[in-house]
């Protein structure tokens, strides 16, 4: 019994050392330098699309 009692002691240990958190460099990464990311969908039933995370509304621009 105290050999598995010491087997998940030393497991959990090396879980919490592997999660433990890290201060990025930044706070916001930037994966994708020098690229434009684009992504469509809806937001409030509207058409709209993202170009690097910043909502364009499709309907403003005379498109939808």
């Amino acid at each position: 019994m105290t050999k598995y009692l010491l087997i998940a002691v030393l497991l959990f240990a090396a879980l919490l050392e592997s999660c433990s958190k890290s201060s990025p460099s930044s706070s916001t990464p930037s994966f994708t330098t020098g690229y434009d990311v684009y992504m469509a969908g809806t937001s409030n039933n509207k058409a709209v699309y993202w170009k690097n995370g910043v909502e364009v509304d499709l309907a403003q621009q005379g498109v939808a």
